[in-house]
C-alpha cells in the first residue's frame, strides 16, 4: 500500500462520513505550495536588479533585466507550485532582442513567506 492510495481511500471515506471536513482538506492540500524561506536579496538572480511591485501585500518586489530597455517589456510569471527561478532560462533570449524582462515569486511561491495560496491570491 502507498502513502497515495491511502490518501485517496482517507479522502474518500472523510467524503462519505464528513463532507464538509473532506472539502476543507481538499481546499488545504490544493492550496499548498513550495517555498524556500529565503529574502529576495539573498537569490537576486544574475544581472538582475529588484524592483518594486504595487497593489499586493504578499508580492512586494521582483527581479528586473535591461532596465533601459527600448523594445518592449515582457513579464514572466511562473506556473503553480513553481517559482520566478523555472523562468529565468528565458531571459538571455529576451534580452537579445531587446526586452525589459520583469519576473516575481506569487504569494507563497519562490522566496514568499506562507506555504499557502488561493487562486484568487495569484491573480
Amino acid at each position: 500500500m502507498t502513502s497515495r492510495w491511502l490518501r485517496r481511500h482517507a479522502h474518500r471515506t472523510a467524503g462519505t462520513l464528513a463532507p464538509r471536513l473532506a472539502a476543507r482538506w481538499a481546499t488545504d492540500v490544493f492550496s499548498s505550495t513550495r517555498t524556500y524561506g529565503l529574502r529576495p536579496d539573498d537569490v537576486l538572480p544574475l544581472g538582475a536588479a529588484p524592483f518594486t511591485v504595487h497593489g499586493d501585500k504578499n508580492v512586494t518586489d521582483g527581479f528586473l533585466w535591461n532596465e533601459n530597455a527600448t523594445q518592449g517589456s515582457a513579464l514572466l510569471v511562473h506556473g503553480w507550485a513553481a517559482n520566478s527561478s523555472s523562468m529565468h532560462s528565458l531571459v538571455p533570449p529576451l534580452r537579445a532582442q531587446g526586452l525589459r524582462v520583469a519576473a516575481f515569486d506569487g504569494p507563497a511561491h519562490g522566496v514568499r513567506a506562507g506555504d499557502q495560496a488561493t487562486m484568487t491570491q495569484y491573480t
